[in-house]
């Protein structure tokens, strides 16, 4: 009997019945006496009795729910009578089989009856909100596909399929609650696993796999298994595996949807054949018979066909590529009360519809032009098409003109409508900086009518033509044009630069574009990765703890949470598990598992945890004596002492491969406590205990030293004090702590927790109230709190942001230490610690001002006034320019040194600290590059004459001879080059090719001779005997130039 049929196994014949007052519906099978298979199943009689839903459990799997937040519940949906009455009747039938039993659980899943394919109803659960609070359990399950790789060479097969497997996983006893189901006549929960289940095909698979480990010629998808030979002996004896591992653990076979030892069969979608596998004819008659499609949903439908069976297809992607690359159109209109549109596709000469989009206008919007309107009927339907049309090249047909002048139109020629050049105008008048600009010879100004009739003053020395800017609309251009994208600093400049023009119009965009606050929060530039600091030595055990919180795990005889505990000298670690979280539960569970065994701790340092935080874990500190350190937030590496240990010891526990993780957690202590330490060689038992403790397995026992209590209890403490603990291992790192750090007075936080699509990575900015050389103490909404320097970077604000009220400034200005900054940064600070503030900011602004310019100009031009600061501020102070770094691309390296040593005797820098400004005045590279070729000594080592040669060496090495020697002698007199200058270029080619002064003679006169081109001259050198390039030459042609009345000779261009 099933689904309210009586079925003939033999005849195969079938006859649908009413059922009234039955406990049981199980399918009644029977199998041909004259098969070989059938007489193997008849050994294993417990995998076809149909009167068993649930056999006892002969297996240790259960299935875990493990669920974040608190208990989600539904109403009880309301049924018809019908349905009621089904409802009932299968939860009786369930109840009676300890399928299900009654609950009081807070959890309430709604009922909800599905169809099946002969038209009945199953009742079931709608665990929608359960499984959206369930933590996913990631265990794979097997790809259909998989299963071919075991066709290798098998001509028999079987497929079982198991009859309500699901039924024989059982559910934790904790989390049965959870599956309740709540219906109109009571509340429900499961004893075993049901469908539905976001974990369920997970737990199986898990399950499933644990029965058929080893057996490779079984492949088990869920409940579905293939069984794959290659004779039918081999065959009947893999069956028999099967069968005994089946029955091992409780399992019974669905006769009705199983079959057994023949050569082909359907198995999850394939035919399986001994030549391998291939498509269903009934499948493949779809997509044959499939109607052509005419939407987009039918063709996805469609291409989800195909690719079920895209194996077997030769170049899919390149024949499919036509279905998904086709040229979408969109045709648009607008009316005065809608706008409307339709998506069609181009094909077989025509224009066919796919979709439709119409919208009914606003008030508001019926109030726009025409204009307005048919372009809003673009915006709509483009956003309302966005899924098709993303990522494709499509067309948009309208019937109003002037929209596709508008797109059309280049950007140069509309100007931004807030301009009003009118006050702009107005505004020019009598400006100084106009007048200082029109003043310099490089830029022309001419005005320009307006529309008004005023004229507007306008450089035109570059190709576009570009209006001067008053001071009061400065900041709105800037505005204007960076809000659209917020682009870099040299992006900006160009951008507004090439359209404007004002004094110093670079410098102030640079400063506004480096100041945007919306720019500093969304931008990564370089993160801050400071030095790894290490904590002070300790010297006595268990003086100095770590603990800290780990979990949630699967639920474990009741816990869930860990609190872990070591050590700083010995290591020693503790772990305990919890039941929850809360502060009374962490507090009570440190003090008896920790604080009783080893007394009390001078500090305890754990991370931000609420825990750790609370006035309870603080006032037990209080009362015990013990100083509570809580690290910075999102700063794991304060903590790493025990952060460290989490990854081992969860690595340990998962080896163990047992859920029950609280059983095993004992061993893996020992074993961590008992393993040797690679920097002290020594166990965590010996640091404690002074000598090895015994672990299982061992032979023999250790030789016994009879040793009185006294004398062991002075050895162990004199060895104890003998104890010093090691410099914690750690990865080398390229530091980075940003050099304006250790003067700016407002930072941004970098967000570290997981942060929402398009959120900005930083925070801020906030004020700095006291600095430290590993966090800074900052203000945020009223509080102070302690920040690690990894997670800040500087704000640069400008003068009017930094004086808002809600800003706190600093009472002083510390600074940081200098161990972390370079010997550049050390030369800035020293120079600029020469001078107060108001010597600095008119210096900065003399820098700004001419640092276009050549430095040895600059020092000229300003001596006057670096002579009057030293005076104003007395002679025993010296006032410092900032030196230009040398620029590898655009400069020579001997001009460098010659720019260098004038700024040296100008600035009267002392011999002793001019290696140190020598290395300061070096680019990032450069500087590295000194330190490659010095190493292994340090730059800092050397004399400023040992660092200029090296460089000099490697940046302008001497010529190689030969290769000198080949370009001097192949040298030619150029067109209209003048004899004097092609004599001059063959002296300097002359100069590296290695001669002694004769031959060198000889050879300029020969390779002189060979390049000329003019016949007139050779003619006249040919009536020489006796050619001498430097004096005979030089005579002849101040002759030859006075008889053709001065006028130069050059090459003959016919």
């Amino acid at each position: 009997m099933h689904n309210k049929k009586l079925i003939d196994g033999v005849a195969n014949l079938s006859i649908r019945s009413h059922i009234a007052c039955v406990t049981s519906a199980d399918s009644i099978r029977t199998t041909d006496k004259k098969s070989r298979y059938a007489n193997l199943l008849l050994q294993y009689p417990n995998l076809t009795k149909p009167n068993l839903l649930i056999c006892n459990s002969k297996h240790n799997v259960k299935h875990y729910i493990a669920t974040k937040g608190p208990p989600v519940f539904s109403k009880a949906r309301q049924l018809d009578g019908n349905k009621l009455k089904l409802a009932k009747q299968e939860f009786k039938f369930m109840l009676e089989n300890d399928i299900i039993r009654p609950s009081k659980s807070p959890w309430a899943s709604p009922l909800h009856l599905v169809s099946k394919k002969d038209g009945t109803l199953r009742p079931c659960a709608d665990y929608r909100l359960l499984n959206a609070q369930t933590i996913p359990d990631r265990y794979p399950i097997p790809r259909i596909e998989d299963f071919h790789h075991i066709l290798k060479q098998t001509r028999i097969f079987s497929k079982i399929d198991l009859f309500k497997a699901y039924f024989q996983i059982p559910i934790s006893e904790d989390d049965k609650q959870k599956t309740a189901i709540i219906t109109p006549f009571g509340l429900y929960e499961f004893n075993v696993m049901s469908f539905g289940l976001r974990n369920a095909p997970s737990t199986f698979q898990r399950f499933i796999n644990e029965v058929f480990f080893g057996l490779d010629f079984v492949f088990a998808y869920l409940d579905d298994i293939l069984v794959d030979s290659s004779t039918e002996d081999e065959h009947s004896e893999h069956l028999k595996v099967v069968f005994s591992r089946l029955e091992q653990y409780g399992l019974r076979i669905n006769l009705g949807k199983s079959v057994m030892g023949v050569n082909q069969l359907e198995f999850l979608g394939y035919m399986i054949t001994p030549e391998g596998s291939k498509p269903l004819p009934a499948k493949l008659n779809v997509i044959l018979n499939y109607r052509l499609p005419e939407t987009i949903h039918q063709l996805r439908t469609f291409l989800g066909l195909i690719n079920f069976y895209r194996r077997y297809i030769k170049d899919a992607a390149k024949n499919q590529a036509v279905l998904h690359e086709y040229l979408k159109a969109l045709f648009t209109d607008a009316s005065d009360y809608a706008v409307g549109s339709v998506l069609q596709q181009f094909e077989e000469d025509s224009w066919k519809p796919l979709a439709f989009f119409s919208k009914k206008l606003t008030n508001a919007q019926k109030g726009h032009s025409t204009y307005d309107r048919e372009l809003l009927g673009i915006y709509l339907s483009i956003k309302q098409f966005k899924h098709i049309l993303e990522g494709r090249q499509f067309t948009i047909y309208t019937d109003h003109k002037p929209l596709i002048f508008a797109f059309q139109q280049k950007n140069e020629k509309a100007s931004p409508r807030q301009l009003h050049y009118d006050k702009i105008a107005d505004a020019q008048i009598d400006n100084q900086d106009l007048n200082e600009l029109r003043s310099k010879p490089s830029l022309h100004f001419k005005q320009y009518p307006l529309d008004s009739g005023k004229l507007l003053w306008c450089d035109i020395s570059t190709t576009k033509i570009r209006p001067f800017i008053p001071q009061d609309f400065r900041m709105h251009i800037f505005q204007k044009f960076h809000s659209l994208a917020h682009p870099g600093v040299k992006s900006t400049v160009k951008q507004i630069a090439c359209r404007f023009i004002w004094l110093n119009i670079r410098k102030d965009i640079t400063q506004w574009a480096k100041s945007c606050i919306h720019c500093q929060k969304n931008k990564i530039n370089r993160h801050t990765r400071a030095q790894i600091a290490t904590y002070k030595e300790v010297d006595d055990r268990f003086s100095v703890i770590h603990i800290d919180i780990i979990g949630p795990f699967p639920t474990s005889e009741g816990k869930t949470y860990c609190l872990t505990c070591i050590d700083r000298f010995t290591c020693w670690i503790e772990v305990i598990p919890l039941a929850n979280v809360t502060a009374e539960t962490v507090a009570r569970e440190f003090y008896d598992h920790w604080i009783s065994r080893f007394g009390m701790p001078y500090r305890v340092i754990n991370d931000q945890g609420s825990q750790f935080r609370s006035e309870l874990f603080k006032n037990i500190g209080v009362i015990c004596g013990f100083k509570v350190c809580t690290t910075t937030a999102y700063h794991p590496q304060c903590n790493g002492k025990i952060e460290r240990i989490h990854r081992t010891l969860k690595a340990a526990i998962r080896a163990h491969n047992s859920i029950k993780w609280t059983q095993t957690l004992s061993t893996v202590l020992l074993g961590l406590r008992s393993a040797l330490r690679g920097d002290t060689n020594y166990t965590i038992a010996q640091m404690v205990y002074g000598q090895p403790i015994r672990l299982p397995g061992e032979f023999f026992e250790k030789s016994k030293s009879i040793l009185d209590t006294d004398t062991f209890a002075k050895e162990l403490q004199k060895q104890t004090e003998l104890l010093k603990p090691l410099d914690t291992r750690r990865r080398p790192q390229k530091n980075f702590v940003h050099k304006d750090l250790h003067t700016c007075t407002h930072v941004f936080i970098r967000i570290d927790r997981v942060r929402k699509s398009l959120e900005p990575p930083y925070d801020g900015p906030f004020p700095v109230v006291k600095r430290h050389d590993k966090y800074f103490t900052v203000t945020i909404k009223g509080k102070d709190i302690n920040i690690s320097i990894d997670r800040l970077k500087p704000a640069y604000l400008l003068l009017t942001e930094v004086d808002a009220p809600h800003h706190k400034k600093l009472d002083t200005a510390p600074t940081l230490s200098n161990e972390n900054l370079t010997a550049h940064q050390e030369t800035e600070k020293q120079q600029s610690d020469l001078l107060d503030k108001d010597v600095q900011k008119k210096l900065h602004a003399l820098v700004d001002v001419i640092m276009e310019q050549h430095i040895a100009e600059l020092l000229k031009q300003n001596q006057e006034l670096i002579l009057a600061l030293q005076r104003t501020h007395g002679s025993s102070q010296k006032v410092t320019v900032q030196f230009e770094k040398f620029d590898e691309e655009n400069e020579n390296f001997d001009c460098f040194l010659e720019r260098f040593q004038t700024y040296l005797d100008v600035q009267n820098i002392p011999a002793d600290s001019r290696a140190k400004v020598f290395i300061s005045s070096l680019s990032a590279k450069l500087y590295q590059l000194l330190k490659n070729l010095l190493a292994p000594d340090l730059p800092s080592d050397q004399n400023l004459d040992k660092l200029k040669n090296v460089l000099k060496q490697h940046l302008t090495p001497k010529p190689l001879i030969i290769p000198s020697r080949h370009k001097f002698l192949n040298r030619k007199q150029n067109e209209g080059e003048s004899i004097n200058s092609y004599i001059a270029e063959l002296r300097a080619l002359a100069i590296n090719c290695d001669c002694d002064s004769n031959m060198l003679n000889i050879m300029l006169r020969d390779v002189f001779v060979s390049g000329l081109r003019d016949k007139g001259v050779l003619d006249r050198l040919f009536e020489e005997d006796n050619i001498d390039l430097g004096k005979n030459v030089a005579d002849r042609i101040g002759k030859w130039r006075k008889l053709v009345k001065g006028q130069r000779i050059l090459w003959d261009k016919g």
